[in-house]
Parts: structure tokens; sequence; C-alpha cells
């Protein structure tokens, strides 16, 4: 898992600069990246704004992100990716992987039941951002 870790890792190293001038003419309120585009961490960080990270699938393995640093860490001087403020997962709970059980489930419906279906999503508040 490290070795695809190091793959999206250089991507992202290789994309920074392409995302740094577009954000410098546009400039976002937040990136939001998946999970493992991991050059959105790495632009909001430079940028000091808030960055999502959203999934949609099972949630990838701490190990793509232990290679990723790996391989960012000698180059971008990161020895650790920066935290979410927001972590945002589409899809049932019960199949989420054991380090993002934490998630709360919001519905798509106010009042609704929490429970997972089409258009229910949930989420995790990282440092307070709601």
């Amino acid at each position: 898992m490290r070795f695809g870790g190091r793959g999206f890792g250089r991507l992202a190293a290789h994309s920074l600069p392409s995302l740094s001038a577009l954000a410098a003419v546009w400039r976002p309120d937040v990136v939001i990246g998946g999970t493992l585009s991991f050059a959105a961490p790495l632009l909001a960080a430079r940028l000091g704004i808030p960055g999502v990270r959203q999934a949609w699938d099972l949630g990838e393995p701490a190990e793509m992100d232990h290679g990723a640093v790996e391989e960012l860490a000698p180059e971008l001087g990161a020895d650790a990716l920066a935290e979410p403020a927001l972590r945002v997962h589409l899809g049932p709970r019960r199949l989420l992987a054991p380090e993002l059980s934490g998630l709360r489930c919001a519905t798509s419906r106010p009042g609704g039941s929490g429970r997972w279906r089409p258009g229910c999503w949930s989420v995790r508040s990282v440092r307070g951002c709601a």
C-alpha cells in the first residue's frame, strides 16, 4: 500500500505548482480533495485555508498516507499530511474503515432518520469546523 501512496505523493508534488498558480489568480475559500488527492492538503496548508477530505469509498488504508508522506518529506519538507478541517464520507457507516468509525451521519432531509440511503452522507469535524 505504501507503494501506491508514494505514487500519489509524486503526483501531488508534480501537481502542486500548477494548482498554486491557479490559486494565485482564483483564490479558493477551501480546498476539497479526495482520499488520494494529496495535493489538496498541501495546497490548503500553503494558502493557509481549510482543507476538506472527501471520500466516496470504504476509506483508503492509512498505509497510503504513510507512503505519500515518505515521498513528499524530502522534497517538500512535510513530515505529516495536514489534518483536514473536515472529513466527508459518502456511504454506509458500517462499511467504513475502523479509523473512520467516529463519523456521525447527516441526512439530506431535515429531520431524517440518520440511516444511510442515497443522499445521506457522514461527516466528522476535526477542528471544530461544522
